[in-house]
């Protein structure tokens, strides 16, 4: 991975953006990027005009890489104006992440808009596990599918995320596998955090499996580590997290922070919320840094301010090269 400095950026180019705090579904691993499912008062939630100041300011800092992502984003009722206005800015990858739940009718706007790829989660490919797990509805089901057609028939669908509760949802994964492969997309496994299972045990059932073969993928812009599988019997592409072996310390103060037993996801990347607070820490524990009235009064000086002090905290601590070794010296 490139160690070369992109503006302020640096390694840390993603920034991750909580458009709403709102879902249809209620699935057991959603971190929904620490934001709660409260309500908010509406003078607090960030405009689609918020949302185009605010990456036009991140990216002349060096962000490359944005993602939006929710609660579900498309629950938005000025969602496409919220896309317009980041898209507008023309950074380097645009992406969503989404349950497809108001995603196929709008699937070749969201593309006009400047979306490079679209990411659906998905936890089966059968309605009664759905519906068991997440809570959803027949409609929310037939959403979701119908958003993974629309986006692979116009290049969109990017991958598939499910997650692996415990070894008995193995057999509900075969069907998943089966189900994306005639997508030839990569489906991204991972173990909800918190439970027994390990990215280790998914990995050793893919080995039983059968695999191809195996090698490690970086994304320039994403310092957690991650290896892609091929499946030997269906060829599928299978990614697996490397920043999900055991607990996922990636920073100096994580081993010593008393927060990070109820950590998800780390401290990266770097995360605006729907009322305008910047997030680096899932747990907590790294305070956020409420910048809404910032945004709100336009005052850029003081915006670069606050990603200055974000990269200069988080990228000086960043160990990239941890987890992967402590993988390669498990499973080689």
């Amino acid at each position: 991975m490139s160690k070369e400095k992109t503006g302020i950026a640096n390694k840390l180019s993603y920034l991750r953006l909580g458009i709403t705090n709102k879902c249809n579904l209620a699935c057991p691993n959603c971190h929904n990027e620490g934001m709660g499912t409260g309500n908010i008062d509406k003078s607090s939630i960030l405009t689609a005009k918020d949302y185009g100041f605010l990456t036009r300011t991140a990216i002349g800092l060096g962000y490359k890489k944005i993602k939006i992502s929710g609660g579900e984003p498309s629950l938005r009722p000025d969602f496409l104006d919220v896309v317009e206005a980041i898209g507008s800015n023309r950074p380097n990858d645009l992406s969503i992440i989404t349950n497809g739940f108001n995603i196929s009718k709008n699937i070749r706007r969201i593309k006009e808009l400047g979306v490079s790829r679209v990411n659906i989660s998905i936890y089966s490919a059968d309605f009664n596990y759905f519906n068991s797990v997440q809570n959803g509805k027949r409609s929310d089901f037939t959403k979701a599918l119908d958003a993974i057609e629309s986006a692979a028939s116009i290049g969109l669908l990017d991958k598939l995320n499910t997650v692996i509760q415990d070894k008995n949802d193995f057999s509900n994964l075969e069907n998943t596998i089966k189900f994306v492969h005639k997508y030839d997309r990569p489906l991204v496994v991972l173990p909800q955090l918190g439970n027994r299972l390990s990215i280790f045990d998914v990995y050793d059932y893919f080995k039983e499996r059968g695999i191809e073969s195996e090698h490690w993928i970086a994304d320039e812009f994403d310092p957690i580590a991650k290896k892609i599988i091929v499946l030997k019997n269906e060829k599928q592409n299978i990614i697996l997290r490397a920043s999900e072996v055991g607990k996922h310390l990636p920073y100096n103060q994580c081993s010593t922070c008393e927060k990070s037993s109820s950590c998800k996801e780390g401290i990266s990347p770097i995360r605006v919320l729907v009322n305008g607070r910047f997030r680096a820490c899932l747990a907590g524990g790294i305070p956020e840094v409420n910048a809404l009235d910032i945004i709100k009064s336009r005052s850029e000086n003081e915006l670069i301010k606050i990603f200055k002090e974000f990269n200069d905290y988080l990228k000086e601590r960043v160990d990239e090269d941890i987890d992967r070794d402590r993988w390669v010296r498990r499973v080689g």
